[in-house]
């Protein structure tokens, strides 16, 4: 890897304690804004599906948080080991972004109606493929192409093997299907329990368990990949 300017890197802290300040003033909007819920479920007037929807509201907001400080760090990794050779930006980049933010702001509102929150996460994982898909034809065309100009010797070879098995190797497209497939199992569950006052509660409660199964799995699952890939480039994207 080549060396970092200390110039360039005091900018990239910088960069990294704006973000910081801008997760703080989201988290504390998002509080103030959905702070009935949070009320109602520390009450305990209503049981369990109060709690279940402050839990899964609190672990949304946490979940999007690492999700930005990794998609910021991924950027990071690639401008550090190819900077030069990345610049293609896809034409459907604005609408992904559009959608997958739209996405991702609305679980944090409908965290308390689990039909919506399921359906919208399906959205999300859809669109979350979409990109996948977009990444992996951009990365599988550019990367050969990266590795044609090292020389043979050259130490970067490792740093492109361990960053191309960390996008090709690890199932990322298989896993946001899975994603999908068990939002709709929730989704469905949910669905019957609307249509099953007498049961509504215990569907509910299940449907909820899946989502906040799914979102902790997929966080813990992406976070020991992460460090398998970062031991490899003797760095931390996180």
């Amino acid at each position: 890897m080549k060396g970092v300017n200390p110039i360039v890197g005091n900018w990239n802290r910088l960069s990294k304690l704006i973000s910081f300040a801008l997760v703080i003033v989201f988290t504390v909007f998002t509080v103030a804004l959905l702070k009935d819920r949070l009320i109602l479920a520390i009450s305990f007037e209503k049981y369990p599906l109060p709690q279940f929807s402050a839990f899964l509201l609190i672990l949304t907001m946490v979940w999007i948080i690492f999700w930005y400080f990794a998609a910021v760090s991924e950027l990071q990794m690639l401008r550090d080991h190819f900077e030069e050779f990345l610049v293609e930006i896809p034409r459907n980049a604005s609408v992904f972004t559009v959608l997958v933010a739209a996405s991702v702001g609305a679980l944090v509102i409908y965290s308390n109606n689990i039909i919506a929150f399921s359906s919208i996460f399906i959205v999300l994982q859809i669109s979350s493929y979409w990109g996948l898909w977009t990444r992996d034809r951009i990365l599988r065309v550019k990367f050969p192409k990266i590795r044609e100009t090292y020389e043979a010797d050259d130490e970067r070879h490792k740093y492109l093997d361990a960053i191309s098995s960390y996008y090709f190797d690890f199932p990322q497209a298989p896993f946001t299907v899975t994603a999908m497939f068990f939002g709709f199992v929730s989704l469905v569950i949910s669905v019957i329990g609307y249509y099953n006052p007498s049961k509504q509660e215990i569907l509910y409660s299940v449907s909820y368990g899946i989502m906040i199964v799914l979102i902790l799995s997929g966080r813990i699952g992406y976070s020991i990949i992460r460090k398998k890939r970062d031991k490899k480039l003797i760095a931390n994207y996180g």
